[in-house]
């Protein structure tokens, strides 16, 4: 009686922290998207107060559902680095290359107003760029970046690592 007692609170235990765990706010880790970076260690030269919108690269999905990516964003952002946002280009219709310089990306049709669907075993010609704004100057080190998206009606999160370094100076683009 007293073993089936332990294992009936037990069980119980263990489901209150599975719920726990499961209804907190982060998404379980995804694969379904190829996990390259669009840009390497690199030195970027901005102006303070300067945005610098780094792109990631195609995005494949490699399973066997559609996806809708919800949003991207940087996972370790130093002080003197801002997050502004984020947002997606399709390839670049006028065969211009995508640029980092966000005066550059402005006009163009930003496609990140809805999620971003790709579907099963395809790679998509939207870029994801995380907008990024040098707030005072100095010399940083960006790291790693998240892309969340939804997958037969569950939410994931899929990390990507990659790193640019930026620094304050005169743009170079």
């Amino acid at each position: 009686m007293e073993r089936r007692r332990a294992l009936k609170y037990g069980a119980v235990l263990a489901g209150l922290l599975l719920a726990g765990v499961s209804a907190g706010p982060a998404s379980p880790a995804g694969f379904a998207l190829d996990s390259e970076c669009g840009f390497g260690v690199g030195m970027q030269r901005l102006r303070t107060g300067a945005e610098f919108w780094p792109s990631l690269n195609q995005l494949t999905n490699h399973s066997d559902s559609p996806i809708e990516i919800t949003g991207v964003t940087a996972v370790h952002v130093p002080q003197g680095i801002r997050v502004t946002g984020w947002s997606a280009y399709d390839a670049m219709p006028d065969g211009q290359a995508m640029s980092g310089d966000a005066a550059v990306m402005r006009p163009y049709t930003n496609l990140a107003a809805r999620p971003i669907r790709i579907p099963a075993r395809t790679a998509t010609t939207v870029y994801p760029m995380v907008h990024l704004q040098l707030t005072r100057p100095g010399t940083y080190m960006l790291k790693d970046f998240r892309i969340d998206y939804i997958k037969d009606g569950h939410r994931y999160t899929q990390a990507v690592a990659c790193s640019a370094e930026l620094a304050s100076g005169p743009f170079v683009s």
